[in-house]
């Protein structure tokens, strides 16, 4: 299956403002939350500085909404780095 940024021919940094922006809205669209946070997190985390936090927090929020608990997991225990 191709990426978020191959299908949508997007950036990191296209992907980072859209999940902002659905924030910022209360866009509760977690399907989608799902597919470009996991791409960030998994692709990118090291671009997104302190970024990167509140991205977590935003998908694991998505992952427990679409029954991911697998990405819900795996945000949690990087948030419980923190």
């Amino acid at each position: 299956m191709a990426s978020v940024s191959e299908m949508y021919d997007v950036t990191w940094e296209e992907m980072r403002d859209k999940l902002r922006k659905w924030r910022e809205d209360n866009h509760r669209n977690s399907e989608q939350i799902v597919d470009v946070g996991e791409e960030l997190i998994n692709e990118h985390a090291s671009k997104l500085g302190d970024d990167i936090w509140i991205i977590y927090e935003q998908v694991m929020i998505a992952a427990l909404d679409c029954s991911r608990d697998d990405l819900a997991w795996t945000c949690l225990q990087e948030l419980k780095r923190l």
